[in-house]
């Protein structure tokens, strides 16, 4: 069901300014753009019990950016008495709709929708005294755990240096379902954050390197475009 809803979500998105668009714009793929999360390295180097490392890249397709998230994440949240820990991978896949396509420094301010998965164990263990009988102790553990959801993003990448860029990614996330949780309500999902029933947010700050391979004039204004054609 939530992956049917997706690709109606993404499809919707693809076909939002096609209105407008005219017949000659270049849809030829100009320039991969690949990037890494600093946001998340920096939370990893100054959170004790948290580890996460994340990548992007993108590849722009006319006003549109086809978009692929790769990361993986380990939670520790131990405390006295209990140890918890939730680990795995994510992807998101998804489309932005570029919503500066004049600007001719080609930064980008967008908007878009991803589809996101995460596969993850999580254990809980913890001591307990029982009267009469003594300390006795729980350990459980779900493997194998899948997970998905869908995402709706907002960013801006801008230039800073010649094929460098820079940009932040808000993200809202809504509709998690978790698989395969028979012993253990899961916690936290990675690339999700703690589970609730009301959603989640997101914060990504990416430092990224175009790599293009070919030249792509940036379009004229639809004014401009016709005081040309005059």
């Amino acid at each position: 069901m939530l992956k049917s809803t997706a690709s109606q979500l993404l499809f919707s998105l693809l076909l939002l300014p096609a209105v407008s668009w005219a017949q000659d714009e270049d849809w030829r793929p100009s320039a991969v753009r690949v990037g890494a999360d600093v946001f998340g390295l920096a939370k990893t180097a100054l959170t004790d019990g948290y580890n996460r490392q994340e990548i992007q890249a993108d590849i722009d397709l006319n006003k549109y950016f086809f978009v692929l998230d790769l990361g993986r994440e380990e939670i520790d949240n131990s405390a006295e008495g209990f140890t918890h820990t939730t680990n795995g991978t994510f992807y998101r896949a998804g489309v932005d709709v570029n919503l500066t396509p004049y600007n001719p420094n080609k930064d980008v301010v967008f908007f878009g929708l991803r589809y996101a998965h995460a596969t993850f164990d999580e254990s809980l263990a913890f001591d307990y005294a029982v009267p009469y009988w003594g300390p006795a102790s729980v350990d459980v553990a779900n493997v194998g755990l899948n997970a998905h959801w869908i995402e709706a993003v907002f960013g801006m990448k801008v230039k800073v240096w010649k094929q460098f860029y820079m940009g932040y990614t808000l993200r809202g996330k809504f509709g998690q379902k978790t698989k395969g949780a028979e012993t253990l309500i899961p916690y936290a999902v990675p690339g999700y954050g703690v589970v609730t029933s009301g959603g989640n947010f997101g914060f990504g700050y990416h430092i990224y390197y175009k790599l293009a391979f070919r030249d792509k004039a940036v379009p004229l204004r639809p004014k401009d475009s016709k005081k040309k054609l005059k």
